[in-house]
């Protein structure tokens, strides 16, 4: 994977950022996931493109070694309609759960496929998602 420089990584993040018109106060009150968010762009393993999409290479596999899905794309923006959809059956109370959720609207993936991700890149595509809250 491409290394990226911190400023460079930081830059496109903010250019993000302000695409998706995130307030100086969301983004004050998000620095954890800003800081995990950048430096997933820094290992390469994010890619922020033209589109304002962000393509998170995953490599997911199947319990016998079969890849299931190489990356997840980020929407830079959902529509209600598609988060109501990936939503149905969770409780308001699940909040885990809604938060697969929301990973799966943003990809457009199955919650199940989102629900099979590691620890570690379920942290990464979680603090994407808290700039969908």
């Amino acid at each position: 994977m491409a290394k990226v420089a911190k400023e460079v990584a930081k830059a496109a993040f903010e250019k993000w950022l302000d695409f998706k018109k995130i307030s100086a106060e969301k983004r004050e009150s998000s620095k954890e996931f800003e800081n995990t968010i950048i430096s997933g762009i820094c290992s390469g393993e994010l890619i922020l493109n033209e589109n304002h999409t962000i393509d998170y290479k995953v490599n997911l596999e199947s319990d016998s070694g079969e890849i299931i899905v190489d990356k997840l794309t980020f929407k830079p923006r959902i529509r209600v309609k598609d988060l109501n959809a990936k939503m149905q059956g969770l409780k308001a109370d699940d909040a885990e759960g809604r938060v697969v959720g929301y990973v799966a609207a943003v990809t457009g993936q199955n919650r199940g496929v989102i629900a099979n991700l590691y620890i570690d890149q379920y942290a990464i595509c979680q603090s994407i998602v808290m700039y969908f809250l």
